[in-house]
């Protein structure tokens, strides 16, 4: 159940896991991970009715506040997301020139012979 209540980032699929190799019962795991998450929920919910009209409140006060800062920092995250699309895109229209441009082997290429296949000889 606590493996349940822990925030998102948590890998639930390590848990998953140990709840397998211990044999844990089906029905007793998935009533304890229904039961963490059901508390988990409950919390955020619970937080976010009784705090949520302040945090709101102080959060635009403050974006409203430092603008310049708040808009510095949103324009600096645009032109590196930029810089990183054009950079992926000019990597992805480069030729590779590791590759052939025909993608066909010759005769001589080929590992193994088709009458080495066809008589059992073939070792690995």
């Amino acid at each position: 159940m606590i493996p349940a209540m822990l925030p998102p980032p948590t890998l639930l699929k390590v848990f998953e896991f140990a709840a397998d190799v211990f044999e844990m019962r089906p029905a007793l795991f998935a009533t304890a991970m229904f039961v963490g998450k059901f508390i988990q929920f409950l919390v955020c919910a619970l937080i976010t009715i009784f705090y949520g009209p302040q945090l709101v409140h102080g959060l635009t006060g403050i974006a409203k506040r430092h603008a310049v800062l708040t808009w510095s920092v949103f324009g600096l995250l645009l032109v590196i997301v930029g810089i990183w699309f054009s950079r992926k895109a000019k990597e992805s229209r480069s030729p590779r020139t590791d590759l052939r441009t025909d993608q066909s082997l010759s005769a001589d290429e080929w590992p193994v012979s088709v009458g080495q296949l066809k008589k059992g000889k073939l070792y690995v």
